[in-house]
């Protein structure tokens, strides 16, 4: 009888191409209601209705088989898994053939497609997970396991385990670990990867287990790709909006800028994302400020986050194995930032063996080291980079450049040890700059970061994560004015964490995350002091130490993925945060017929040390809906509320290190922004090109802007330096993306506005007499195309042409006369711009040897940055002049300052070992 039922399975697969079917099982719907209902009169019912044929073995199920399960216009993929999953049995589907057969044999389908496997010639084994005996024992079932390269066992980022003819699927995390939960039953799963061979496995899901994967590299191409966007079909198929994502691979082809890849400022390529100055610190997402956007490293918050002044970013670029940027949707966990978050992780070093990389530039080195220890069940990762620029500058022709000083250097450090269902990881940094221009002033600022993180598995379903961070950034400043005359200023933020976050994924088709987080913040915003005893600085400043601010911050959050059906999701989230600031402060009081001015104190109030002294309380909705209108397209809506209880003062667009941290008080209150997007996504061709468009639109309350007149300084009533703001934000997004064959690149256009408004009273709390502006951030239009042809498996040229509007500021209007001495007008707030800004980058990159076994590979990357010696504005000043016929005899005259006015070439030697 057995051998009768294959010869029929031959000839049914042989003959079915030219039998004529009336409706095809794969797209066919039935609907039913059953209650103990022997499982061959279901089989029987389904055929009667839908017109399909079952061929099975009577003996392979037996009469006791009962079915209680209610469909509702279910497809037979959907409904097969379930009826089966009492048996030993799965099928293959074949038109309106549907043939069961025993799990443990494998099938070869030819000469037709089958509903499992994209290839009729396909044929994989049956991959048990779980233990047989436990058959029927769990409803909702486990799945962990970890994605690695095949040819080197590093885990592999952003990999997607997909079940098909279901809406479950997987994404691998930083460390390669993903998760699924399944009922029992037997699937078709493919694993994709960006640059990897796509794998089919069948699986026959019994009980929770593990489940590794290998996956390795495809033979006729290189994954180039810039920057991708959480991989192809998860950009398509993800609940998340307005996300950009880097793994690894992405990361290796970053372009260079002075030598060296830039995890940072690789984001302003991608469409919202932008830059204000040529070297500027930080991003700008969305028309808002750069300390707009958390920066996390490893969980850990850092809060200067350049190198130089902006001329490169803080984070070492062999350390990292992933980043993602929530410039839309922000998850309910994170908190205290209205723009973006940007979550930047550390890889986890290789368990196998000693591994050495790094390089060498003309401006500066790098050095990474990972190694196991303890029989593999600790991992160290240990890395470093400094500079030595000052040769360059030394050689510079401008008097001031030549005796300058420019350098720095940042430290790393992570050690994961793996206790049995409770990892821990500690990481660690320190950064330091310095930089002196010529003997008028100085800069020193730096960083120090230490996290520690604890995961707990409590069973397959319930996982929780504690994590500790600490983060301190401190600057001082050094002004020379005579020898007598010299004075510092010095700044510091302080900050501590504790978050608790606990995820549940016991439901079918709930993802359920909760926690709590509390935050300590101390600042001190500025000292100002004699730089030493002999100084005399009455005519410069004043000494002067302002008050210290304190604040707590306790938040808990929660978050739900709810799949609706197979093509609509819901996202909901909600944070509720209550900020506290408390003393020892002094609040002052001001006249009210006059406004807030610190000539107007009327009265004080001082609080102790510990005392409260200004309450907030916020809640903070978060809502996203994704829509699959098929297997490639989708749609995305998402709302945002974000609170944000620190701020950074600034004169300018451009950050500096004399900038100072501000905390919410009584007159400075907590900006809140509301924002809206909506976003459609599509692919063509294989997942060769992808394509989005997204728009948005966003409002804030209590943004700041500085008094006319107004420059950055340590005081005790900021509150009377600064204008409360309205803000509007809009704009929409296009990306063009291709993703495979030699010649691979994006190109992202932005259209973008952002407005801000001032509401006071009196004339000095009013900005263009309160009408609406653009902010400092406004840069309507903004061009990024990036673009790397692979020549071969080695060598790769990449070229950047970047174009954006000129951001606006304010100038002088007019010029008279008084008294002997020139005076100066000037315009409204940000009425000009300055010109607008375009630059192309050119590189070649030869890449390490091939050869697996060669310990020792070392690669080249040369790189032309503007290489048609464009000269982009910085800035525009207006300062004192001698007069001159140059000048028109004019005692102050307007300046173009840049920074890059000619082709600037770099070489970096790369090495791993």
């Amino acid at each position: 009888m057995h051998h009768l039922f294959k010869i029929l399975l031959f000839i049914i697969l042989f003959l079915n191409p030219i039998i004529s079917m009336a409706q095809d099982a794969d797209t066919a719907r039935f609907s039913g209601n059953f209650q103990n209902a022997p499982l061959k009169s279901v089989f029987q019912k389904i055929e009667s209705e839908l017109g399909v044929s079952f061929f099975y073995e009577d003996d392979w199920i037996s009469p006791d088989m009962q079915v209680t399960a209610r469909f509702n216009r279910h497809q037979l993929q959907d409904i097969m898994p379930k009826l089966l999953s009492q048996t030993e049995l799965t099928y293959v589907a074949i038109g309106n053939t549907i043939i069961l057969v025993p799990a443990v044999e494998v099938v070869q389908v030819v000469g037709s497609s089958s509903s499992f496997g994209s290839n009729a010639d396909d044929a994989y084994d049956v991959v048990v997970v779980g233990d047989p005996s436990q058959m029927g024992k769990y409803k909702n079932i486990n799945i962990e396991g970890k994605i690695v390269d095949g040819a080197n066992d590093e885990p592999l980022i952003g990999a997607i385990v997909k079940i098909e003819g279901t809406n479950k699927y997987a994404v691998s995390g930083y460390t390669g670990d993903y998760r699924l939960i399944l009922t029992q039953g037997v699937y078709d799963a493919i694993i994709t990867c960006m640059g990897y061979e796509d794998k089919r496995m069948k699986i026959k899901v019994i009980s929770p287990d593990k489940l590794d994967i290998e996956m390795f590299e495809t033979s006729h191409e290189i994954g180039e790709v810039l920057i991708t966007s959480t991989r192809t079909e998860n950009n398509i198929r993800g609940n998340q909006m307005s996300v950009v994502e880097m793994d690894a691979k992405s990361i290796k082809q970053l372009p260079l800028v002075t030598g060296e890849k830039d995890i940072i400022k690789s984001f302003t390529m991608m469409p919202g994302v932008k830059s204000v100055g040529e070297f500027g610190s930080g991003i700008n997402v969305r028309g808002g400020g750069e300390d707009q956007n958390l920066y996390l490293i490893e969980n850990v918050p850092i809060f200067n986050t350049s190198h130089a002044l902006g001329l490169m970013s803080v984070i070492n670029p062999d350390a990292v194995t992933g980043v993602t940027l929530y410039k839309g949707h922000i998850l309910a966990e994170y908190g205290d930032r209205v723009s973006s978050v940007m979550d930047i992780r550390m890889q986890e070093p290789a368990l196998e063996r000693f591994r050495l990389r790094g390089g060498i530039g003309i401006y500066s080195s790098r050095l990474q080291i990972e190694t196991p220890l303890l029989n593999k069940k600790i991992t160290l990762q240990v890395g470093g980079r400094t500079s030595y620029s000052d040769y360059l500058l030394k050689n510079m022709s401008d008097y001031y450049l030549s005796h300058s000083s420019l350098n720095f250097y940042d430290l790393n450090a992570l050690v994961n040890i793996k206790f049995k269902n409770n990892p821990i990881s500690v990481f660690g940094y320190m950064s330091n700059d310095f930089f002196r221009y010529s003997n008028i002033f100085s800069y020193k600022y730096g960083n120090k970061l230490a996290g520690l993180t604890w995961t707990h598995l409590f069973n397959a379903d319930w996982v929780s994560n504690l994590t500790l961070t600490y983060s301190y950034y401190h600057n001082f400043n050094k002004h020379f004015a005579e020898v007598r005359n010299t004075y510092s200023t010095e700044a510091d933020v302080r900050h501590l964490s504790a978050k608790l976050k606990i995820n549940y994924t016991g439901f079918s088709n709930h993802n359920l995350t909760v926690g709590a987080q509390f935050s300590d913040y101390q600042l001190t915003p500025g000292v100002v002091k004699p730089y030493n005893s002999d100084a005399e600085i009455e005519s410069v400043a004043v000494p002067f130490d302002s008050d210290d601010e304190k604040a707590r911050d306790i938040a808990i959050f929660a978050n739900d993925v709810y799949d609706i059906t197979s093509q609509l999701s819901l996202q909901v989230g909600l944070r509720c945060s209550f900020y506290n600031k408390i003393g020892a402060s002094t609040v002052y009081q001001y006249d009210e017929t006059r406004g807030v001015n610190q000539f107007c104190v009327v009265d004080s109030m001082v609080y102790a040390d510990g005392e409260s002294v200004q309450k907030y309380t916020a809640f903070e909705p978060r809502l996203s809906l994704k829509y699959m209108i098929n297997n490639l397209s989708s749609v995305k809506l998402s709302y945002n509320r974000n609170t944000q209880n620190i701020s950074l003062l600034s004169n300018s667009s451009i950050s500096t290190p004399e900038d100072i941290w501000k905390l919410a008080d009584t007159y400075v209150k907590p900006m809140k922004v509301n924002q809206i997007a909506l976003g459609y996504y599509r692919n063509f061709y294989g997942d060769m090109f992808e394509t989005s468009v997204e728009v948005y639109y966003k409002t804030s309350r209590h943004s700041y802007e500085f008094r006319e007149g107004v420059t950055v300084a340590p005081s005790n009533h900021y509150e009377s330096m600064l204008i409360d703001v309205d803000g509007e934000n809009y704009g929409i997004e296009f990306l063009f993306k291709k993703t495979m064959g030699q010649l691979t690149g994006s190109l992202s256009y932005t259209y973008s506005r952002s407005f801000h408004k001032s509401h006071g009273q009196f004339d000095e709390e009013k900005i263009n007499n309160n009408k609406k502006f653009a902010s400092s951030f406004d840069k309507p239009h903004d061009l990024s195309i990036a673009l790397s042809y692979a020549y071969n498996r080695r060598i790769r040229f990449g070229a950047n042409w970047a174009f954006s509007s000129g951001r606006p500021y304010t100038s002088p209007e007019y010029i008279y006369q008084f008294q002997n001495q020139q005076v100066v007008q000037y315009s409204e707030r940000n009425k000009y711009r300055i010109e607008p800004y375009h630059r192309l980058d050119l590189s070649l990159s030869i890449d390490e040897n091939l050869r697996k076994k060669r310990s020792w590979k070392g690669s080249w990357t040369f790189s032309v940055l503007n290489v048609y010696a464009r000269k982009n504005a910085y800035s525009i000043t207006y300062k004192r002049d001698v007069p001159s016929a140059d000048n028109d005899y004019n005692m102050f005259s307007l300046y173009k300052i840049y920074l890059i006015g000619v082709p600037f070439p770099t070489i970096t030697y790369n090495f791993t070992f």
